[in-house]
């Protein structure tokens, strides 16, 4: 093969290489919260509430931090309860101090919230389930 041909085989190949990968991204950062909820009563209209507020912020420039917050409430008994929940989350950090290029800063940033809440009744914390003798 001729080596004119060959050199510009592989030039021609390493120049489209970038364009045939797919595109690359700095880490950014993940902030989760996950929470759950759970009244368990003995009355079928149990008064109270279930309530859960969730803040969540990443800075520009984050770069790999990931932020996890997992929280359980759990109330059992003959009335109802309110339940209120805030969770403030901010992922920040010093930023990439310019290793990695600006365009690609910012890109890759989750925020994740998962939150359940479940009211239970139950005849064994009902006081009038059993009729009175």
């Amino acid at each position: 093969m001729n080596a004119k041909i060959l050199v510009t085989s592989i030039l021609f190949s390493v120049a489209l290489l970038p364009n045939m990968s797919a595109p690359t991204h700095a880490l950014g950062c993940v902030n989760a919260d996950v929470s759950t909820q759970v009244k368990v009563t003995g009355s079928k209209d149990a008064p109270g509430s279930q309530q859960n507020k969730v803040n969540q912020s990443i800075d520009p420039n984050c770069l790999g931090n990931a932020n996890v917050h997992k929280s359980n409430q759990t109330y059992v008994g003959a009335d109802g309860a309110d339940q209120n929940r805030t969770s403030n989350q901010s992922s920040g950090g010093a930023g990439h101090n310019g290793v990695i290029p600006d365009r690609l800063m910012d890109k890759g940033n989750v925020n994740v919230n998962v939150g359940k809440s479940k009211s239970i009744y139950t005849p064994a914390l009902d006081p009038n389930f059993l009729p009175k003798k």
